[in-house]
């Protein structure tokens, strides 16, 4: 991330930026990571909240 425009704990909006993405280090483009847990603080896979937006083709999975 370039920089953070949401913090730790924080409500979103449909729509709403969260982060700058930036291009460091040895990576070829920008690009973003995600990490979403759950109340009880344990990773949960993102790909089960996107499903419908993977299935729609306006994400793509790696």
């Amino acid at each position: 991330m370039n920089k953070y425009i949401v913090e730790e704990g924080d409500f979103i909006a449909k729509n709403q930026k969260i982060a700058l993405s930036g291009n460091t280090g040895y990576s070829t483009g920008p690009h973003v990571h995600v990490g979403v847990k759950d109340k009880s603080d344990n990773y949960i896979d993102p790909e089960i909240l996107f499903e419908n937006i993977i299935e729609k083709g306006l994400l793509t999975k790696n």
